[in-house]
């Protein structure tokens, strides 16, 4: 019983630093977020119902902007939490619990 338990303690120390090691290559190897990775931000910061709405009157490409209008799309303001399931109800199809999740864990990282 005592060498199955330590059996599986060492398998998951492994594990763990098996996937430190592949998230450290990741990082260092990738330069840009993925479409998928940006409107999850998006979502998360409770934004992507406004840069529906500044996307459907022609959007920002193309366009002489500030690097702030862009900036603006991924902070996180008053009340985003609550926008982040009727955002997603009009933009896509996702569930939010996800969503909500990584707006917890942005709010704790954002400085």
């Amino acid at each position: 019983m005592a060498e199955a338990k330590n059996r599986s303690g060492i398998i998951l120390f492994c594990a763990v630093i098996l996937s430190l090691l592949v998230y450290g290559y990741v990082y260092q190897v990738k330069l840009m977020p993925t479409g998928d990775e940006t409107i999850a931000y998006l979502c998360a910061t409770g934004n992507q119902g406004l840069y529906e709405q500044v996307n459907k009157q022609g959007g920002l490409y193309g366009k002489i902007s500030g690097v702030e209008d862009w900036q603006s799309f991924f902070t996180i303001k008053q009340g985003a939490f609550e926008r982040i399931a009727p955002d997603l109800v009009q933009t896509d199809l996702h569930p939010p619990l996800y969503f909500w999740t990584l707006h917890l864990v942005l709010q704790y990282i954002q400085p």
